[in-house]
C-alpha cells in the first residue's frame, strides 16, 4: 500500500514539473484511484457487532493495532471502560473482536 502511494507521489513530482492539462487531469485520477485503494483497504468494527445492543458507531484502522487503538479509544470515552477494565476486557474477548474485523 505505501508504495503504491509513493510511487503515485513520484509520478505526480515527476508531472508538476511542466504539466499539461492531459497530465493534470491524469493526476487528479490518479489520486482519486489511490484514495479509493486506500478507503478499500481500511479495517473497520462496528459497535453493535461487538455487542451493544445500541451503539452503531463504527471505528476505523490502517492496520489491526491502530483499528483496536480506535476501539479502545471509543469504549473509554463514550462506553465507561478505564484503562484496566478495557485490558480485561480485551484480555477475555480479544479473538471474538479481532473475528468481527472487516475490510471496508
Amino acid at each position: 500500500m505505501n508504495k503504491l502511494c509513493l510511487a503515485a507521489a513520484h509520478i505526480s513530482l515527476w508531472m508538476l514539473q511542466s504539466p499539461s492539462v492531459y497530465q493534470l487531469i491524469f493526476m487528479d485520477e490518479m489520486f482519486n484511484f489511490v484514495n479509493h485503494i486506500m478507503l478499500l483497504m481500511t479495517l473497520s468494527l462496528n459497535c453493535k457487532d461487538a455487542g451493544d445492543p445500541v451503539c452503531t458507531h463504527t471505528m476505523r484502522g490502517e492496520t489491526e493495532e491502530e483499528l483496536l487503538q480506535n476501539v479502545k479509544k471509543h469504549g473509554i470515552e463514550v462506553h465507561g471502560y478505564t484503562e484496566e477494565t478495557w485490558n480485561e476486557e480485551i484480555a477475555k474477548n480479544g479473538d471474538h473482536f479481532r473475528k468481527l474485523i472487516k475490510t471496508a
